[in-house]
């Protein structure tokens, strides 16, 4: 069982931590989150803030996942982003017909899950506290 733990554990530890950011509970808690120019959004919503004080020219907000500037907020819509990944790598695959061209997302995929898990846990917190 360990030589698998081991094993394994190599391939899935950069997948373990795709989200490098910090979680905040809302804008007002963010680096920057005075500053509406640092605002992260899909589409018209808010998701988070950046809290880089340099230049950025990720195509946000997908790769602000991933990003270790990057506070999402605990109530923005971060299941749409997951959806529009989901659907993109079912799409891929269908036009391409290739498993490794449709994972080609699969770390921001996971980093917005664990976003959201994270985003779900801190707000159970804040009912009990």
């Amino acid at each position: 069982m360990e030589k698998l733990d081991q094993a394994i554990g190599q391939y899935l530890a950069p997948y373990a931590q795709a989200f490098a950011g910090i979680l905040v509970d809302s804008e007002k808690n963010a680096i920057r989150g005075n500053d509406i120019n640092s605002r992260i959004r899909t589409g018209t919503e808010n998701i988070g803030t950046c809290g880089n004080h340099g230049f950025c020219g990720a195509n946000a907000p997908v790769p602000c996942y991933t990003c270790i500037h990057f506070q999402p907020w605990i109530d923005g819509p971060h299941q749409l982003v997951y959806d529009g990944l989901i659907a993109e790598r079912a799409r891929l695959r269908q036009v391409t017909g290739d498993l490794q061209i449709a994972a080609i997302n699969d770390r921001s995929i996971l980093a917005v899950a664990d976003v959201m898990q994270r985003c779900e846990a801190r707000k159970k917190e804040l009912s009990y506290g």
